[in-house]
């Protein structure tokens, strides 16, 4: 029974991942528009995505990060190691910039088209 309340915490924080897109720490499986954090940076920090396609965030570095929309979403991860990745997908075209908080040199952007 104390596992309920965790699991209905997360998949309400999963809901509320801004943008109605998903979020969460899950494997990259399904391709997608990847972005690698390495060298406390986003590569490539500028990129372009679809409608319903998959952005994923992967982090390549041996210390955390975070993925956190500054404008244009809603979305903010909690920190996470080397190999874990964030997964996104936007439901509608438009500009989210973002961040890691934890290093806030790095910075990106998500262009979203039809």
């Amino acid at each position: 029974m104390t596992r309920l309340p965790i699991l209905v915490t997360a998949v309400a924080l999963g809901l509320l991942a801004g943008c109605g897109g998903g979020g969460g720490h899950k494997a990259a499986g399904g391709g997608g528009t990847p972005v690698s954090m390495q060298g406390l940076r986003f590569h490539p920090s500028a990129v372009t995505a679809r409608v319903g396609k998959p952005v994923v965030w992967t982090n390549d570095d041996n210390v955390d990060h975070n993925v956190t929309a500054t404008s244009g979403a809603g979305f903010h991860t909690r920190a996470f190691g080397n190999g874990q990745t964030f997964r996104f997908v936007p439901t509608r075209p438009g500009t989210v910039r973002y961040v890691c908080t934890l290093h806030p040199g790095m910075k990106g952007v998500l262009t979203v088209t039809r």
